[in-house]
């Protein structure tokens, strides 16, 4: 099994490939959730100034001039990728409610 860096290595060359660019953030959180290489963001956050380390989301430095989001003290990412991920958590966390009958849950759905 692939592991999270070489994923996210191989949707990044993919997308190079096809658009010139670096893919969205949501997809790439999107692919990396269905791969299992990336858990749904909970646990404890700690930020602070960025050490160099890799985001795991884009691949790129977190820099010393960003803030560096560690969570569970494994997960390294920035604020735009964090904010991605802990969305994309939200969503599916709303898609595996169960239906109630009231509506209440499609209203939520995105």
């Amino acid at each position: 099994m692939p592991t999270m860096l070489e994923t996210t290595k191989a949707l990044l060359a993919s997308n190079r490939a096809r658009r010139e660019g670096v893919p969205p953030l949501r997809e790439t959180v999107r692919a990396l959730f269905a791969t299992g290489l990336l858990p749904p963001a909970s646990g404890k956050v700690v930020t602070g100034y960025g050490t160099g380390k890799r985001c795991v989301i884009c691949y790129q430095s977190v820099t010393s001039e960003q803030v560096e989001y560690e969570v569970d003290g494994r997960v390294i990412c920035h604020l735009p990728c964090f904010n991605v991920w802990r969305e994309e958590t939200i969503q599916r966390a709303i898609q595996a409610l169960p239906d109630d009958g009231t509506g209440v849950i499609d209203s939520i759905r995105l």
